[in-house]
């Protein structure tokens, strides 16, 4: 935080405008006229820097899923608008002597057009999820035909992961060996059952020679999968990643190993009101399965391609609680460091950041020579719609007009009003101050001279994606830890997609983080359905039973695994 105590400011580009006589002029004034500016930021999280670099900025181009709602993403996102749940009676396999004989399981899945039909027979279907689910995002990124033979394939990798691997193949080997012996066992056993096969079959089939490999932390694996990915196109190592989970779990030995674990909901009667993240009936999770998988790439090379930019990655963070195998730590403190590392990484403040120091107008002039350092000596970089132009009247150091790209939006006579669109955010077109007031503008760096404050609003987290299984030590040990960073938590809406879909272990960060850039596209949040009882100790908004519009500012995905393996992802909407 130096940087925001230092009382140094930065030479104004209105300096070699002042008269010499000036500085006195206004030490006079400021004895008339003085207002403060308070700070508030959380102690632990240092000036953020968001990145800059074209090269190393991370843009999400295409989306591809594998869902119990279909394998297409604009219909996988209005079912969850529409609060559907996906969660029904498992008919996969005879489960009547399960204690738990539901869950998210996909039905009428198809690999046509993606997967030849030797190979679709054969594959596990946690490689059918992936191969589809990949192959669709780059569809949607504008990256199918010969528009993918134009790629420099060896910049291009896949980090695609799994909780579990090819489990079916797994089981159905090993129940091989127990039955028939050693030489009933497939040869494609163990390269069909290894977590690493999907990332490899997807590059094999597309030609991608960069980064190929899998990361698996349960639960944890799809964010994990992007952090990485990320890292290797920040790093210089890859123009294009292909980055997410995929899961196929949903078989005997993975239920059987659930149920022994007393991690599972055991609500037969009810399956579909059996997902219910922060309630006080929730009695375990329900198993999903899926695929979801984000195209990242360079800023630099999307738009070199011309690529559609549907989102931007802003950063990222993985650690590890170091506590139990499965519980979490109740205090939250490893989410809460994770949390705080990926704003981090994304340059984002937890709190409203602003600059701390008593300033003094009494001209025009003055209020520019304060109030533009301001903005630029803030550690990260505001968003700017465009040129920004200040204009002193030749005959008058006490009046002038600002002007964005041209146009002027800030006068001395309307300075005492407010100044609303400089820089930017919320409005969707340059308008001149008087026309877009401080109620109009979202997101903005506002200053409202009439009130003698100055307000310089950070680029904040106004919406999580929690990882939010519906078990009772993991709900509210999330909470606990969300809390820790963020003080004030009355702005931010908090969602739970598992209670559609069930958890999807490997694939549920992937899935999540689909669901998390839709939100910030389309402006509407899903709900949190089968919301009857809600933990006190859960004081947001979790968008419970209806979807709720809106607008995101920056969302933060979490997504934490057993052995205590967290992760956190950030995004927000790309501003050029």
């Amino acid at each position: 935080m130096q940087a925001l105590n230092s009382l140094t400011l930065r030479t104004s580009p209105l300096d070699p405008l002042r008269a010499p006589n000036n500085a006195a002029n206004r030490r006079a004034a400021a004895s008339k006229r003085v207002f403060f500016v308070s700070a508030t930021a959380a102690p632990k999280v240092s000036a953020p820097q968001r990145q800059k670099d074209p090269k190393k900025r991370v843009v999400i181009t295409g989306m591809g899923l594998a869902s119990v709602f279909g394998n297409d993403v604009e219909g996988y996102y209005e079912k969850l608008l529409s609060g559907e749940s996906g969660i029904t009676a498992i008919d996969r396999f005879d489960a009547s002597k399960f204690p738990t004989r539901f869950g998210g399981q996909i039905r009428g899945f198809s690999a046509e057009g993606y997967i030849d039909g030797k190979n679709d027979r054969r594959l596990d279907d946690c490689l059918r999820y992936c191969i589809v689910a990949g192959k669709k995002a780059l569809e949607s990124a504008d990256l199918a035909a010969d528009n993918l033979t134009k790629l420099d394939k060896e910049r291009a990798g896949v980090l695609v992961g799994s909780g579990m691997g090819g489990l079916t193949v797994f089981s159905d080997g090993v129940q091989a060996l127990i039955e028939k012996g050693h030489r009933k066992i497939t040869p494609f056993f163990i390269p069909y059952a290894i977590t690493n096969m999907g990332s490899a079959l997807l590059g094999i089939d597309l030609g991608f020679m960069g980064p190929n490999y899998s990361i698996s932390t349960a639960c944890a694996t799809s964010n994990y999968c992007f952090y990485a990915a990320a890292n290797h196109i920040r790093r210089g190592e890859a123009d294009l990643m292909i980055a997410g989970g995929t899961e196929a779990a949903i078989i005997p030995i993975g239920l059987g190993g659930f149920v022994a674990c007393r991690a599972l909901s055991q609500r037969n009667d009810d399956p579909k009101t059996a997902s219910r993240p922060w309630d006080q009936g929730r009695d375990g999770f329900v198993m999903g399965e899926g695929a979801g998988v984000l195209v990242m790439e360079s800023l630099e090379h999307a738009m070199k391609r011309g690529a559609p930019i549907i989102a931007e990655y802003l950063g990222g963070a993985v650690n590890c609680d170091a506590y139990h195998m499965t519980d979490p730590r109740s205090d939250g403190l490893g989410v809460s460091s994770c949390i705080q590392s990926s704003l981090e990484d994304a340059g984002v403040s937890p709190e409203e950041l602003m600059l701390q120091r008593p300033i003094a107008y009494s001209t025009f002039l003055d209020v520019f020579n304060v109030v533009w350092p301001s903005f630029y000596q803030l550690p990260f970089e505001p968003p700017i719609l465009g040129v920004v132009k200040i204009n002193m009247h030749k005959d008058s150091r006490s009046s002038g007009y600002v002007e964005v790209n041209n146009e002027m939006l800030l006068s001395s006579t309307t300075m005492h009003q407010c100044w609303g669109t400089v820089f930017a955010g919320g409005c969707d077109r340059h308008r001149p101050v008087a026309d877009c007031g401080v109620g109009h503008v979202l997101q903005s760096h506002t200053i409202n001279l009439q009130s003698q404050s100055v307000i310089i609003a950070s680029f904040q987290v106004n919406y999580i994606n929690a990882h939010a299984t519906s078990t009772l030590a993991g709900d509210l040990a999330e909470i606990n830890a969300i809390k820790k960073v963020f003080k004030d938590t009355s702005g931010i809406k908090i969602n739970a997609t598992k209670s559609m879909i069930g958890h999807c272990l490997g694939a549920a960060g992937g899935l999540e983080a689909i669901a998390t850039v839709k939100a910030i596209t389309t402006g509407w949040l899903h709900p949190t359905i089968n919301q009857f009882n809600p933990e006190p100790a859960v004081d947001f908004d979790t968008v419970a039973n209806v979807k709720q519009q809106h607008e995101v500012n920056v969302a933060i995905s979490n997504s934490f695994g057993f052995g205590g393996h967290n992760s956190v992802v950030a995004f927000s909407a790309f501003r050029p």
